[in-house]
């Protein structure tokens, strides 16, 4: 079944009387899976129980075919005859599901921003100081759990474009070109609604490139390099992911929408039998070292935890 779609695999006879796949509100067809001659055990045949009326009936081995006439690349259905051809060996991989949330009317979700390049490893987005006349930059820094200036919460604009809103001061990024040893495209940072959407790409591995169109017209995009002088060159047909121009988000707190800054009272947690329990709060988040939220009503594996509640975070070892 299609997760999209909610729709069914099928298979059915297409205008031209290939037998081939299609996706049907109807019953689903069942298929089965087996280890592929091909492929070193790492493939899949994959054949149907049943084919279309009319067809032959051994016909049950999905098959992309080649090119040529009016068959290109399609996946048809052949004959057991064509099960150890590499055409029929299918490889499974891990579906990669775009987790970003924007913050709404009912949860402020912050995020920390990370560079895919390399050389930047575990640095993070950071505003500078609180913008002045000429807006405040940004630039990497080594990551710090209990530094709101490397917290931004994402906010979708009217057009579809999305903003980015620091944690500690508010200001959203500019897509106004700023450039210095640090950032070659480095953005001023300043609270303001004109001039503030960016596009999110995403390239594959947890990364996205960030785009946003400037005064002048120009669709540029963030690109982090320890280079002084001219940016690289964004080229729509290269591969960006683990260059300056990908971008990592981890998501570190989701709070209650309204809770935003870090308060003067710390938070008094405790551990009991894998449960994590935080005093004066009866809603709070749990989040791996790692980033993904986890399900406070289970017990936890040992291991070190932040918990997220009032528009703070601490950081927990479970036993």
């Amino acid at each position: 079944m299609n997760r999209k779609s909610g729709r069914y695999l099928n298979v059915r006879y297409d205008e031209n009387r290939n037998i081939g796949m299609a996706v049907t509100d109807r019953q689903p067809c069942d298929f089965r899976i087996s280890e592929a001659a091909a492929g070193g055990g790492s493939y899949f045949n994959i054949a149907a129980f049943r084919t279309p009326s009319g067809a032959d009936p051994s016909e049950t081995y999905l098959h992309q075919a080649n090119s040529g006439g009016s068959r290109d690349y399609v996946i048809m259905m052949v004959g057991n005859d064509y099960s150890g051809s590499e055409n029929s060996a299918f490889h499974f991989v891990e579906f990669e599901e775009n987790r970003l949330a924007y913050s709404d009317g009912e949860t402020t979700r912050w995020y920390r921003i990370y560079n895919a390049d390399a050389r930047l490893d575990g640095l993070c987005l950071q505003q500078n100081t609180q913008a002045a006349a000429g807006g405040a930059s940004f630039f990497f820094a080594g990551e710090q759990s209990d530094n709101a200036r490397q917290e931004w919460k994402l906010v979708e604009n009217e057009d579809g474009t999305t903003g980015f809103v620091n944690r500690a001061t508010g200001d959203v990024i500019n897509t106004e070109t700023r450039t210095n040893g640090l950032l070659n495209i480095v953005q001023s940072a300043v609270a303001a609604t004109a001039g503030t959407g960016w596009t999110l790409a995403y390239i594959g591995k947890g990364q996205y490139t960030i785009a946003g169109t400037e005064s002048d017209g120009i669709t540029r995009y963030l690109n982090a390099t320890e280079e002084t002088g001219e940016p690289d060159t964004f080229l729509p047909s290269d591969n960006h992911q683990g260059t300056g121009f990908a971008f990592r988000f981890k998501l570190t707190a989701e709070v209650p929408t309204g809770i935003s800054g870090p308060t003067n009272a710390p938070l008094k947690v405790r551990t009991e039998n894998g449960k994590i329990y935080v005093e004066g709060h009866s809603r709070f988040a749990i989040h791996t070292a790692s980033g993904p939220l986890v399900n406070g009503n289970d017990r936890l594996p040992s291991g070190i935890y932040l918990v997220s509640a009032g528009g703070e975070t601490v950081k927990v070892y479970v036993r």
